[in-house]
C-alpha cells in the first residue's frame, strides 16, 4: 500500500454511508420482518397483529415520538415522511393498503420511494385483497423484511379485513418457519 492511499480522506459520499443509521432487523426463524413506524391507521393495526402473533418487528420513527421502544429508532428529524423512507430503504418488499385502487398521501410516497430504491411492492385495496395472491407474492421474492404503511386512521376503518388478511398470511409464514 502506498502513502498516498493511507492518507487520502474518504469521499462525501463515504462520510454520509458512514452516518447512515442501520436498522438492527431481528427475525423469527425464517418469516419474514414487519418493518413499521407506529403511526396511525394501517400501521399501527399491522404493529397491534403482529404482537400478537409474535412476529418480529422493527422501524424508523420520527424524532420526538414518546417511547419508541427497543426495536424503533428515531429519525433526526419530525417529519414522518423521512421514517416511512427510512423504512422502505431498510425493508426487502413493501406493502401498501388503501380503500381503493387509487393509491394516495403515505401509500403514494412509498411506492415513489420503493420505485427509486428499486424494491417490489404489493397494493391491497378492499376490492383485492386475495390471501393466495399475497401467499405467491411473497414466495416468489423470499423477503426478510416487509414494510406495511397506507391509509391513516379515520379510513383504515375500512382495512381491517385487509389488514387481517396479510397478517394471517405472514403467520402462517411464521409457523412453518419455525421449528418444531
Amino acid at each position: 500500500m502506498s502513502r498516498s492511499e493511507r492518507s487520502r480522506k474518504p469521499s462525501s459520499k463515504a462520510r454520509r454511508k458512514k452516518r447512515r443509521v442501520r436498522l438492527a432487523i431481528a427475525s423469527n426463524g425464517k418469516a419474514p420482518t414487519l418493518v413499521n413506524a407506529q403511526g396511525d391507521g394501517v400501521e399501527s393495526m399491522t404493529l397491534v397483529l403482529a404482537r400478537k402473533s409474535g412476529l418480529a418487528h422493527a422501524g424508523f420513527v420520527p424524532s420526538g415520538t414518546r417511547n419508541p421502544g427497543d426495536t424503533f429508532l428515531a429519525t433526526p428529524t419530525r417529519h414522518s415522511s423521512q421514517a416511512l423512507k427510512w423504512n422502505v430503504h431498510a425493508s426487502d418488499v413493501s406493502v401498501l393498503v388503501t380503500p381503493d385502487a387509487v393509491l394516495f398521501g403515505r401509500a403514494l410516497l412509498a411506492r415513489q420511494w420503493c420505485e427509486r430504491y428499486r424494491k417490489p411492492w404489493l397494493h391491497l385495496h378492499a376490492g383485492f385483497c386475495d390471501p393466495e395472491y399475497i401467499r405467491v407474492w411473497l414466495r416468489t421474492r423470499a423477503p426478510k423484511s416487509i414494510h406495511v404503511t397506507g391509509a391513516r386512521a379515520h379510513q383504515a376503518e375500512r382495512l381491517g379485513a385487509s389488514v387481517e388478511v396479510l397478517m394471517n398470511v405472514m403467520t402462517e409464514a411464521n409457523r412453518r418457519a419455525a421449528p418444531a
